[in-house]
């Protein structure tokens, strides 16, 4: 039976895998009718653009949409501007994510220990760490928190996320292109060998996870 490739985190939509297409709020022209499914959110390099109107406006496009997830959104300590104005953007739009019944993709840079206390203030939300690098030991503290990993190139090219993922249940993976040109098989592969697992129960099971997930 043909392996079913799902790719949630990625800018184009290919033919080759199950795609949700991320767009940003204030960053990206959204279609009209962007395909379907699609995630949508303001990323938090954006989130000091985001002025009472513009997020007003954001936060209403995010509640009628037809989403299949919110974000990416999230915290950057490293590019990311003044640090309360994300949390509050970020925070507006897990509180989208709530009343939807929708994951959140999360964008985290640096800024972990603040990230904490959000996942804990949204229990019952699917937070899903997009393009994750973390170490073991951060990975055991999201893991506890209830976050799921999603893995691209960069996860499958550091050592240390490589040793984390050697912990991390394939119940909470999925994998994701982002901007890459390379085909979402080729994360399936990697993460395959990284978790000394077949091809065939992986993608079952990341499928599974897309099924509970996404809905």
């Amino acid at each position: 039976m043909p392996v079913r490739y799902i790719d949630i985190h990625t800018h184009r939509r290919r033919a080759d895998a199950l795609c949700v297409v991320s767009y940003g709020l204030g960053r990206d022209a959204v279609p009209a009718d962007p395909g379907r499914p699609f995630s949508a959110g303001i990323h938090p390099w954006d989130a000091a653009g985001a002025g009472p109107t513009e997020l007003a406006g954001f936060l209403d496009y995010l509640r009628r949409a037809p989403l299949a997830a919110v974000g990416e959104a999230g915290l950057d300590y490293i590019h990311g501007g003044d640090r309360a104005t994300q949390a509050v953007v970020f925070r507006a739009q897990c509180t989208v994510a709530r009343e939807r019944g929708l994951p959140v993709i999360v964008h985290c840079g640096r800024a972990h220990n603040d990230l904490f206390p959000i996942l804990e203030e949204f229990a019952g939300v699917y937070f899903i760490l997009h393009g994750y690098t973390g170490s073991p030991e951060l990975t055991r503290r999201l893991l506890g928190a209830g976050c799921c990993f999603s893995c691209g190139e960069r996860s499958l090219a550091s050592e240390k996320t490589l040793r984390s993922l050697e912990s991390v249940p394939t119940g909470r993976i999925f994998a994701e292109t982002d901007e890459a040109s390379a085909p979402v098989a080729e994360i399936y592969a990697g993460l395959a060998r990284a978790k000394g697992v077949a091809l065939e129960p992986l993608a079952a099971a990341i499928e599974a996870n897309y099924i509970k997930v996404f809905g």
